[in-house]
């Protein structure tokens, strides 16, 4: 399993795609964090939450590109044949399943570890350039780090889901964009009230920034999604079992 599991690492750090969206995403952060709620931003704005709010923002940024990541860590297999090499060096597609899994919950945590410590200094750095001090802030560290972790995890690992599902890249990633700003809100105008149970609208509700009114609170958010998480999961699992290679 550690050699499966070191495997997949190593697939994930020697193909350039990892470090341009890597690097994308982070730029985004500080353009973020720096400009347009540092600089740009007046003093008392978001009052003493600021660097939650920022944080939050940063986790559902960050979330998608843990996703895209996660889809390439299984659509490049296929779109390139190596998934047949993949397969023939473990004795259990299980033991595969598994490592891409963990690889992909690894890559989201570092990814939104890193891009929220240069958000935080980023922040500071813009207030500064704008004229301004934070004031002192206010944050819930327990409830942010679990709701930050839960997100951004829950995120990659529904990318890597629809990675297995389509076994292709263009419409697992279709499917990351679409679904949530398209899809689900045309649902919601069905579902009305109900549409708070749907999988990212749920998955969202979970890092609401402090302040906004939510449908459901963070913790019942979180349970809704996990449901559809380990739906998603068992699904992909089956049919990583049970479908050819080809």
């Amino acid at each position: 399993m550690i050699h499966t599991f070191r495997t997949e690492l190593r697939k994930l750090l020697t193909i350039r795609s990892t470090y341009i969206i890597s690097l994308l995403s982070i730029a985004l952060v500080i353009f973020m964090s720096f400009y347009v709620t540092g600089v740009k931003g007046e003093s008392g704005a978001f009052d003493t939450y600021r660097i939650e709010t920022l944080l939050y923002n940063i986790a559902s940024l960050l979330g998608v590109f843990g996703a895209i990541v996660a889809v390439l860590l299984i659509g490049h297999e296929y779109r390139y044949n190596t998934i047949m090499y993949t397969l023939t060096s473990s004795n259990s597609r299980t033991k595969v399943f598994v490592a891409k899994l963990a690889v992909a919950l690894l890559y989201a945590g570092s990814l939104v570890t890193l891009g929220s410590l240069i958000g935080i200094v980023a922040q500071y750095a813009g207030a500064s350039v704008g004229g301004y001090t934070l004031t002192v802030q206010t944050i819930d560290w327990g409830s942010l780090l679990w709701r930050m972790a839960f997100y951004t995890g829950s995120f990659a690992l529904l990318g890597l889901a629809l990675g297995f599902l389509f076994r292709n890249v263009v419409p697992a990633m279709v499917s990351i964009f679409i679904v949530p700003s398209t899809v689900e809100p045309l649902l919601g105008l069905l579902l009305k009230e109900n549409s708070k149970y749907l999988p990212f609208g749920s998955l969202t509700q979970v890092i609401s920034a402090p302040g906004n009114d939510t449908a459901l609170s963070p913790g019942h958010a979180a349970a809704v999604a996990a449901l559809y998480v380990v739906g998603a999961m068992l699904v992909a699992w089956y049919l990583f079992l049970q479908r050819d290679a080809n």
